[in-house]
């Protein structure tokens, strides 16, 4: 949706020659896509953290918590999309990374 209003915005710009407004335009909507995208992707993690809590072996939980564990890279992400958004995107990209490190040295 907020790619389709970027078009929208694009072609109105075009049509009415005013290049300078869209350029203010697009870090707040590169900013606000990497919000939702990061956002988006930390209560995907929070979901499986709390289902693998909830699910009877115990030793689920410290599934779960390598999770929550990994996924402050995804809150990290959160803090500075609006400043750094290709920042916030090296840290969401960091969170598999952090989940394969997690086989080799404990999180906790």
């Amino acid at each position: 949706m907020i790619v389709l209003a970027y078009y929208i915005l694009d072609y109105i710009a075009f049509l009415s020659r005013n290049h300078e407004r869209l350029l203010k335009l697009t870090p707040a909507l590169s900013g606000f896509f990497c919000f939702v995208l990061s956002l988006a992707a930390l209560l995907v993690v929070l979901r499986k953290s709390f289902v693998l809590m909830r699910t009877p072996p115990p030793s689920n939980i410290g599934r779960a918590v390598g999770f929550l564990l990994a996924g402050i890279v995804l809150v990290d992400a959160l803090a500075v999309c609006n400043i750094a958004p290709a920042t916030a995107l090296v840290f969401a990209l960091g969170f598999p990374f952090l989940l394969m490190w997690q086989r080799k040295i404990a999180a906790t």
